[in-house]
């Protein structure tokens, strides 16, 4: 079993494998209890290559008719299935490649490395899904003639080192500078090569650091001076765009993280600005519409706002009747008509760097697609991203902060009632942590999946898990006659259900 397989559960892996061993010899005991059939396949049979083969003979032997579903129609399965999973894959696909210019490595190195790791695994999608994608992107900006923007980096970069560029630099200026990434950095430097004293002046923020997908590296911005040379720091900690309450709710939220640089923000001095932070709960998507009309009638006319979320596909969770939508498709932006105003929707990356006197931020709930997101780097990903953080959901922290802080008047937080966010636990006091979560996973939550009555008239529960997205194997039988019964089938009293 993967180590990753025991996180958030009492006990960790051991406790986790064992359940998991315990469930599926109580599938095999149902079905040979009733007589029926059980086909079952093994992670190995993935690994190893096998799979297709041996589900097919299963099948074949248990006189199943197989129907092969064309290649065309599987993509179309998977992806209107689950959107989200598109969106996923297409930003993985493009990180990848963004991160292999960037870092200056070559595919045959990468795969060197999953070799060595003994990572079938990760081999497999390297050569069957990012080996090509690379070979045909390249060769269609080849045909075209074009380079893209990294490309365009790289051979500056190139034409800077082979001294094809001679202009000597006394001050170099640069802004946005937590977002800068490997190849910046040599580019940089390689500006700076005729004229080693040249002088930088960066700025940036750390707080806001939210692009390692892109190949942001903190570790550029954090320790300065180790790849530059003698620094000097000064910290503007002075904001003209909001004010308190919410000036001391996200500062204090955001170096949570201790690996945050400590900062003590304050408002301009002359009439500083006040700016509210609100925590909204909704019951459903219908409820959730609802309110977000009535907030939005509500807002002076001479006011702007904007609609923020952490994933673009979040947006449908406002389709309805009276919210219309405009979708610009050469801008991606999208416009919503909500209580006979426009207001423009966007992620919280797309957000950044602007603001509006009102800020709703949606989703805020807890969940592989929520806050923080759960949805980790493909694997593949770790051999050309920058190292990860130690401190648990940095930049997704980061993230949320950025969100939050987009707002001059008014930030208000939208979640659902019943899967509220860690992050909006954290900040409202008023929300009891992580109420009902499941046992097994620890990321989705325990709801009632069935009720009904044994034989002997006993009532009596079943409780399941709420994390689709996982398939999550959580499963226990309550009886309410005092007695509790898991998966393994073994009881126990009802004084021991809190240590499970």
């Amino acid at each position: 079993m993967p180590r990753w397989f025991g996180k958030g559960i009492p006990d960790g892996w051991n406790a986790a494998n064992q359940r998991y061993l315990e469930g599926i010899e109580w599938k095999k005991n149902v079905h040979r209890e009733y007589g029926t059939k059980l086909i079952f396949t093994a992670s190995a049979d993935f690994h190893n290559g096998s799979i297709r083969s041996r589900l097919r003979g299963l099948l074949a032997n248990a006189g199943v008719p197989i129907k092969e579903p064309t290649k065309e129609e599987l993509i179309e399965r998977i992806l209107s299935r689950n959107k989200s999973l598109e969106n996923a894959l297409l930003q993985m696909t493009q990180s990848f490649i963004n991160l292999v210019k960037a870092n200056g490595k070559q595919i045959a190195d990468i795969r060197k490395i999953a070799e060595e790791k003994h990572s079938v695994r990760d081999v497999f999608v390297i050569d069957n899904i990012m080996q090509p994608l690379w070979e045909d992107y390249q060769h269609e900006l080849a045909s075209r003639g074009e380079m893209d923007f990294t490309d365009v980096i790289v051979k500056a970069t190139g034409y800077c080192n082979e001294g094809k560029w001679k202009q000597k630099y006394e001050f170099i200026l640069i802004d946005e500078f937590q977002d800068i990434s490997v190849d910046r950095y040599r580019f940089l430097q390689s500006l700076r090569s005729e004229l080693p004293k040249t002088k930088l002046y960066c700025v940036g923020d750390d707080w806001q650091s939210i692009y390692r997908f892109s190949g942001s590296d903190l570790s550029l911005f954090s320790e300065f001076s180790k790849y530059f040379g003698f620094t000097e720091e000064c910290k503007i900690e002075t904001t003209y765009r909001f004010g308190n309450p919410l000036i001391s709710e996200s500062s204090r939220f955001v170096q949570h993280n201790p690996l945050q640089k400590q900062k003590n923000v304050h408002p301009r001095a002359v009439n500083p600005p006040e700016t509210k932070i609100s925590f909204m709960a909704y019951k459903s998507e219908q409820h959730l519409q609802s309110l977000m009309e009535r907030m939005i009638a509500r807002i002076p006319a001479d006011k702007t706002a904007y609609i923020i979320s952490r994933y673009s596909y979040d947006v449908r969770a406002l389709a309805s009747p009276g919210i219309k939508m405009d979708f610009d498709a050469n801008s991606g932006n999208v416009t919503l008509h909500i209580a006979g105003r426009k207001v423009k929707f966007m992620t919280i990356h797309g957000s950044k760097g602007l603001e509006a006197d009102y800020v709703f931020v949606l989703n805020c709930n807890s969940g592989f697609y929520g806050f923080p997101s759960l949805v980790s780097d493909d694997p593949v990903l770790d051999y050309v991203l920058s190292d990860q953080e130690h401190f648990e959901y940095a930049e997704e922290r980061r993230v949320f902060y950025v969100g939050i802080t987009r707002a001059k008047v008014h930030t208000v937080v939208m979640y659902n009632e019943e899967t509220p966010s860690p992050f909006v636990t954290e900040m409202n006091r008023e929300i009891q942590a992580n109420p009902n979560p499941c046992p097994w996973c620890g990321v989705g939550h325990r709801i009632v999946k069935y009720e009904g009555w044994t034989k002997q008239k006993t009532p009596y529960r079943v409780w399941g898990c709420d994390n689709k997205e996982a398939n999550c194997q959580y499963f226990e039988r309550e009886f309410y006659n005092g007695q509790y019964m898991n998966f393994t089938g073994r009881r126990f009293n009802a004084d021991s259900r809190n240590t499970r």
